[in-house]
C-alpha cells in the first residue's frame, strides 16, 4: 500500500473520461494498491439509468460484496431510487477517495470521511474488486 500517492489525486478536477469518477477510482487503486481494475466508458452525456447499468457491469459483476468496508475496496453509492451512481475507493480510517461531478459542474478530487458521504447518498455498499469471476 502506498499512502503518498493518495496525495496525487486530492484537488484534481474533474475531467470526463480521465478525472472522472470511474476514472479516478480505477487510477487510484492502481496508484494505492497495486490493483488493476477494468477499464469502462462513462459516456459524456447520460442518464443516471445507463451509468448505473455502467457501475453494475463494473463493480457488481466483477466485485465480491462486504458488509462492511475494507482498505482498498470499491465504495458504491446509491441514488434514492437504488441505482449506482458514483464511486470512490476506501483508503483507510474510513476514509474514501473519489470524484463527484459532470461536464457541466466539474468538481475536483477529495479524500472525505464515509460519515459525511452516508449524509448525501441513502445507500452506500463494498466491494472487494476481483478481475476475474474465480474465487478471491
Amino acid at each position: 500500500m502506498n499512502l503518498n500517492a493518495v496525495n496525487q489525486f486530492i484537488g484534481r478536477e474533474w475531467v470526463y473520461r480521465t478525472g472522472d469518477c470511474w476514472a479516478v477510482y480505477r487510477e487510484a487503486a492502481l496508484a494505492v494498491f497495486g490493483q488493476l481494475v477494468q477499464e469502462i466508458e462513462i459516456p459524456e452525456t447520460s442518464s443516471p439509468l445507463a451509468n448505473a447499468a455502467l457501475f453494475e457491469q463494473g463493480v457488481v459483476t466483477h466485485g465480491v460484496r462486504l458488509d462492511v468496508p475494507e482498505i482498498g475496496c470499491a465504495v458504491l453509492f446509491r441514488d434514492r431510487k437504488g441505482r449506482p451512481v458514483h464511486i470512490g475507493l476506501h483508503v483507510v480510517h474510513s476514509n474514501v477517495l473519489h470524484c463527484s461531478g459532470t461536464v457541466k459542474h466539474p468538481g475536483r478530487v477529495a479524500y472525505d470521511r464515509l460519515a459525511d458521504l452516508q449524509r448525501i447518498y441513502p445507500t452506500i455498499e463494498y466491494y472487494a474488486y476481483v478481475s476475474s469471476h474465480g474465487p478471491k
